[in-house]
């Protein structure tokens, strides 16, 4: 199955962008494109969604760089791929450092289509493990949410016997306050109170309860 691709191009001459198109369809893909020539057109269509952005990086009273700037303002992750036919090596340092994902020559559109496929697959990455961070930033708030909420002291320690983890109620019995660093060792607590701590662990591993 050829894969669906909606592209919008950033090119103020319409041979080239058929010629980019012809690229991208001879390697394998098939492109629903909008082409747009300058700020204010590009303004509407990032209004749209789009999976790819495709940029000429001269054009007349707009460039390359001015339509990476807009692109990023609202779409962080798109990838972003601008297309020259002479560009130096500190403009195109310049340009990813600016955001820009990649840049191919006019003259070697036969690396577009997989460049641009390469761009997709690291974006669906990122937006895969960014799926998963919230997932997590989200369980763990839960955790904390019902750990907080129950009426029994409860910590965590590392294999080391340092705190990575304490419940309100823990702090409430043993007299602390905020949160709990990962180089804890319950050193703060006062004489009586830490060694009552560490009876219980002392409990808890030999008992199992």
């Amino acid at each position: 199955m050829t894969p669906s691709l909606r592209v919008l191009l950033v090119e103020d001459s319409e041979d080239d962008a058929l010629l980019i198109l012809r690229a991208l369809r001879r390697g394998g893909l098939e492109p629903t494109a909008l082409r747009v020539q300058d700020a204010k057109q590009l303004a509407v269509a990032l209004a749209q969604p789009w999976d790819v952005v495709i940029s000429d990086f001269s054009m007349q009273g707009f460039t390359g760089m001015d339509a990476l700037a807009m692109c990023r303002a609202t779409h962080a992750d798109i990838p972003f791929i601008l297309m020259s036919g002479t560009i130096g090596e500190e403009t195109a340092v310049a340009a990813m450092k600016a955001g820009a994902n990649d840049y191919v020559m006019k003259h070697n559109m036969a690396r577009l289509a997989p460049a641009l496929l390469r761009e997709l697959h690291e974006a669906t990455m990122r937006a895969d493990l960014r799926r998963t961070e919230l997932k997590l930033i989200e369980s763990e708030r839960r955790f904390h949410a019902f750990m907080d909420a129950s009426p029994f002291i409860a910590s965590i320690k590392d294999d080391s016997g340092r705190y990575v983890y304490r419940n309100q109620g823990w702090n409430k019995i043993f007299g602390l306050d905020g949160p709990v660093w990962l180089d804890d060792d319950g050193e703060q607590l006062p004489h009586e109170r830490r060694a009552a701590a560490r009876a219980s662990d002392i409990e808890v591993l030999t008992r199992g309860v």
